[in-house]
């Protein structure tokens, strides 16, 4: 539909491609998708390449401006996150880090933090057992971790 509307010309089955590819790797999110469309039909280049080439651009466009949003401890939450998927080995991380901005934290805070990242998409929380016990595992929604390392390298 937005096809039809918004482009001068474009090939169905490369739109059949993006629309695979947008489902496959980037979680059906519509924001990499329209994205993409705009990025193509500026380019109106409508091969397999040009499609994997824009949807990896609005991939970076999109999430990239989600992580300049978010926050210095957020980001460096994330980034925690990426290196122990155990919310409790990412906390010990995180608390005893020699960072300024992770000095002090909280497990609740830290927790708020967590919960604001899945919030945003950019992770979801599992529980799972170990032993008798429970726990909370964090599943990374970035298709590309590097942005958020990318990302800490130009701040701090």
């Amino acid at each position: 539909m937005r096809a039809d509307e918004g482009l001068n010309k474009y090939d169905k089955e490369s739109l059949g491609l993006l629309s695979a590819m947008l489902v496959r790797d980037y979680r059906s999110d519509a924001r990499i998708g329209i994205k993409a469309l705009e990025i193509i039909g500026r380019l109106n280049k409508w091969d397999d390449d040009s499609v994997r080439t824009a949807l990896k651009q609005a991939y970076v466009e999109v999430e990239g401006e989600t992580l300049k949003n978010l926050g210095d401890r957020d980001l460096l939450i994330l980034a925690a996150l990426i290196k122990n998927q155990d919310t409790n080995r990412a906390y010990s991380e995180v608390s005893a880090s020699g960072n300024m901005l992770l000095r002090g934290v909280s497990k609740s805070t830290f927790f708020q933090s967590v919960n604001y990242l899945q919030n945003l998409g950019l992770i979801t929380l599992i529980k799972k057992k170990i032993g008798r016990y429970y726990t909370m595992e964090s599943q990374i929604l970035l298709s590309d971790e590097s942005i958020v390392s990318g990302e800490l390298r130009k701040r701090l």
